[in-house]
C-alpha cells in the first residue's frame, strides 16, 4: 500500500479510467482532471463499481487553457499526462494544440516542484514515415516517425512532435524525471457505458460500419495492460528518462474481423467478409477524410518489440486478440452494439 497522491489528466478517458482503477486498487490517492467538472459525481459513481474511491477527487482543468493547472498539480507526488481526442479541438491541424497541451501540464508540474511525470504518447510517434511497407526488424524505442518524407498524417505528426517536445523539455529541465509510454491501438473492457472509447474498430465491425476490409493493420494492446505499465513505470526509477513501447502483437483488420465473426455469432452477419481493394480505398479517400487516413496505411506492417518494457519493468501483456475479445464482450454486455 502507498500514501502517494498522483494526478491523472483527462480522467474520463478510456485509458485514464483504467489507470485510476489500477492506482486506487494499489492504495494511491488519485486526483483527476476534467474539462467539465459537472461530470465528476457520475464518474466517481461509475468507478466505485471497480475500486474503492475514498481517495479519489476531481478538479477542473482543460489542457487547452492555463486555468486550473496550478491547483491541479499542487501537493501531488507525480503526474500522469494522458491526452484524449477531446483535448485537441482542431482536427484539421492538431499539431499546435497537442504541443501546447503537454507543455502546459509539464510547466505546471515544474512550477509546483513536481518532478515525476509519466506521459502517454503513442506508437504513432515511432512507426510512420519510414518508406518501406514491410518491416523486417521490429520497431524499438530508438525509432521515431519520420516527419520529413511527406507521408505522415497530421494526427501522427502531432503525436510525434508532442513527444519530441516532452524530451526537449526534459533536456532543458534535467531535474524533471520523465517517462513516456507508447501504446498501440487500445482495446479491452469499458468501465461504464459513457466513455471516450479509444478504439472504435471493434464496435464498427460489429455494427456493420465497414462495407469491407481494407488491407490495414496495427499493434494492439489491452487497456488494463496499458494502465499496468504506467503504474510500473512510476514505481521503478529505471524508467526515468526512458520511453516504452506498449503493444501486444500486430493484427491485420481481417484478423480482428475473423475473430469477431467466429466467436460472436449473434453479430456475425454484420461483420464484413470481403476485402476492399487498395484502389477502392484510394478512390474513397478522395471523398472521405476517414478513408484518406486509411489509404496512407494500406499494407503497412509495423511490428513492435516490447522487450524493453518486459526486461526493465517486468511487464507481461496479454495477447492482442484477447484484448479484442474483451472489447466485444464489454460492448455487447453494455448493449452498445
Amino acid at each position: 500500500m502507498t500514501n502517494r497522491t498522483v494526478l491523472v489528466t483527462g480522467a474520463d478517458g478510456f485509458i485514464a479510467r483504467q489507470l485510476i482503477v489500477n492506482l486506487l486498487g494499489k492504495g494511491y490517492g488519485v486526483r483527476g482532471t476534467l474539462r467539465d467538472i459537472d461530470r465528476a459525481a457520475a464518474l466517481k459513481t461509475t468507478l466505485a463499481s471497480y475500486a474503492p474511491v475514498k481517495t479519489l477527487s476531481f478538479v477542473a482543468a482543460d489542457p487547452m487553457s492555463s486555468a486550473g493547472w496550478a491547483d491541479a498539480v499542487r501537493g501531488v507526488d507525480a503526474v500522469f499526462y494522458l491526452a484524449t481526442s477531446d483535448d485537441i479541438p482542431d482536427r484539421l491541424n492538431p499539431v499546435r494544440p497537442a504541443l501546447e497541451s503537454v507543455l502546459r501540464v509539464l510547466k505546471a508540474a515544474r512550477d509546483a516542484g513536481v518532478t515525476r511525470v509519466i506521459v502517454t504518447s503513442s506508437v504513432a510517434a515511432v512507426v510512420y514515415g519510414h518508406g518501406s511497407k514491410t518491416r523486417i526488424d521490429p520497431f524499438s524505442e530508438s525509432d521515431w516517425s519520420n516527419l520529413h518524407n511527406g507521408h505522415v498524417s497530421t494526427h501522427h505528426e502531432a503525436m510525434t512532435r508532442a513527444e519530441l517536445a516532452v524530451w526537449d523539455f526534459a533536456m532543458d529541465y534535467p531535474e524533471m524525471e520523465i517517462t513516456t509510454i507508447n501504446p498501440g491501438e487500445v482495446f479491452g473492457p469499458l468501465l461504464g457505458e459513457d466513455v471516450a472509447f479509444t478504439s472504435n474498430i471493434v464496435r464498427d465491425l460489429l455494427t456493420g460500419e465497414y462495407s469491407g476490409l481494407p488491407r490495414v493493420g496495427f499493434e494492439g494492446v489491452d487497456v488494463r495492460d496499458v494502465a499496468e505499465l504506467h503504474e510500473r513505470a512510476l514505481t521503478n526509477d529505471l524508467s526515468i528518462g526512458n520511453r516504452y513501447l506498449c503493444t501486444a502483437g500486430f493484427l491485420w483488420l481481417r484478423d480482428v474481423a475473423e475473430v469477431l465473426r467466429g466467436e460472436f455469432s449473434d453479430h456475425a452477419d454484420k461483420v464484413p467478409t470481403r476485402d476492399l481493394s487498395d484502389i477502392a480505398v484510394r478512390v474513397g479517400a478522395l471523398f472521405d477524410r476517414k478513408a484518406s487516413r486509411t489509404a496512407t496505411e494500406l499494407g503497412l506492417y509495423t511490428p513492435c518489440s516490447t522487450a524493453k518494457a518486459c526486461s526493465d519493468l517486468g511487464w507481461q501483456p496479454q495477447p492482442a486478440l484477447d484484448a479484442v475479445r474483451a472489447t466485444a464482450h464489454s460492448l455487447i454486455a453494455a448493449n452498445l452494439v
